[in-house]
């Protein structure tokens, strides 16, 4: 399978990705982007500081000039990139991938994303077919470095306004980027706040670094309950995803919070659209139309989010995964700022993080079932052509239909051969019944159960 993917370029290293390939892959994309300076960072993984030599080496090969961020989260990087005005931007990371992973993130200016549909295919084509032909240029680029934590810090500043209540606070750092310097931010606004393996460590001693896995959670379960505290945040290994507990160590969906969030953000910027993936609770748009706003549907992925957020002159956007998109932060999602904007939330309220989100987690749901499928196209059009039921209908992504009591979404893995499913109904009893019904259209068709 190939490691150019559709949202990033990940793999094993060195078996599918090594620095022969990270310095080709550098001068593909300054051949792509044909214009400089490009920002680059890396996460904290062993592999990381060899990957990045290698790739700022290709990129100057083609005359561009690099400037080096070095240690940083995915959010430092793209901020840097938009706030600074680079012309485009890649993190050396794989996210929440096993240590054994690496990969690049991809941005032009203003941290917009590099998809594959915007350009990760051409460059695995040029990779592909030019790599053995190329011819540095003379004279190659130049490199420079900046330190761009004080900047990012300000900025953060400028986002935070804390209630008066005092929050005890507790964060798993999955030993990935958040414990560099966004966890010290977060500390000097809220004194009060404690954490679990906040050292990075690219070999994840702890737990994968997935806070949507629910047993990657556990720890920071138990440490919420010990420390009484009145929130638990997960961040994943490159800290651009967010997870929530509440002070009960419950997992808070993240459609939920940004139900919450919007409720906020409506209060100041009255009538603003608000951009949720197709994956939510229906709670989230009634919530968005509750508090005066727009509620704009959009494809799963960063990638359609970022470019949706935009054009719609979005204030606020999220998914399902935890990635969390902010006007103010350049249409781009941050970790670290998600988490900022909840516990301010927080601290304004007299009511615990539990009590705000009980009346919005009134539809029971299935969560994100993955079926191993022979052909996901045939399992979207069995299921399509099997619905009796009246409702609404749509292809955004996948295959998404909506009647007065259920509603759900099924589409292609990206990445392997899998439906997704996500279903969610009026009352247990109809999701069981409905969930029976698809699961049977499933395993009429799939090869592999």
């Amino acid at each position: 399978m190939s490691i150019f993917k559709a949202y990033d370029i990940r793999g094993l290293v060195p078996e599918q990705l090594d620095e022969s390939l990270a310095l080709n892959i550098g001068r593909a994309f300054g051949v792509f982007l044909k214009k400089g300076p490009i920002a680059v960072g890396h996460d904290m993984r062993d592999t990381s500081p060899g990957l990045t030599k290698a790739l700022i080496t290709g990129i100057q090969e083609t005359g561009l000039g690099v400037v080096k961020v070095g240690l940083c989260s995915t959010p430092m990087l793209n901020f840097s990139v938009a706030r600074l005005g680079f012309a485009g931007g890649i993190m050396v990371t794989a996210s929440h991938n096993p240590g054994g992973y690496n990969g690049f993130k991809l941005c032009r200016e203003q941290g917009i994303p590099i998809s594959g549909d915007t350009g990760i295919l051409d460059l695995e084509s040029w990779v592909q077919r030019e790599a053995l032909s190329f011819r540095a240029t003379e004279p190659i680029g130049s490199v420079s470095e900046v330190d761009i934590r004080e900047t990012y810090s300000a900025f953060l500043r400028t986002q935070v306004k804390p209630g008066p209540r005092t929050l005890k606070i507790a964060v798993d750092g999955g030993n990935g980027m958040i414990g560099y310097h966004e966890y010290g931010f977060l500390q000097s606004v809220y004194p009060e706040t404690t954490g679990l393996y906040l050292e990075p460590d690219g070999s994840f001693p702890n737990h994968e670094a997935n806070p949507l896995i629910e047993s990657n959670l556990d720890d920071l379960r138990k440490f919420v309950l010990t420390e009484k505290a009145d929130i638990g945040v997960a961040f994943d290994g490159d800290g651009d995803r967010v997870v929530f507990l509440d002070e009960k160590g419950r997992t808070v969906m993240a459609d939920l919070a940004l139900a919450l969030l919007a409720s906020r953000y409506l209060q100041d910027h009255p009538g603003s659209p608000i951009l949720y993936d197709l994956r939510s609770s229906r709670v989230v748009p009634e919530e968005i139309e509750a508090n005066g706003g727009k509620p704009v549907i959009s494809r799963v992925g960063h990638a359609f989010i970022k470019k949706t957020l935009r054009e719609v002159d979005g204030i606020l956007g999220g998914e399902l995964s935890g990635h969390f998109y902010f006007k103010d932060f350049y249409f781009l999602d941050s970790g670290i700022l998600g988490a900022l904007k909840i516990i301010e939330l927080l601290s304004n309220s007299d009511k615990s993080l539990s009590e705000l989100t009980r009346s919005l987690d009134r539809y029971p749901r299935t969560g994100e079932i993955n079926f191993k499928v022979g052909d996901a196209d045939a399992v979207l059009k069995t299921i399509e052509g099997s619905l009796e039921d009246q409702g609404k209908t749509s292809h955004l992504d996948g295959f998404s239909f909506e009647s007065p009591n259920y509603w759900f979404n099924v589409r292609k893995s990206n990445t392997e051969p899998l439906v997704r499913l996500n279903l969610q109904a009026l009352n247990p009893e109809v999701l069981r019944e409905r969930l029976d019904w698809i699961e049977s259209l499933i395993g009429g068709v799939r090869s592999d159960h």
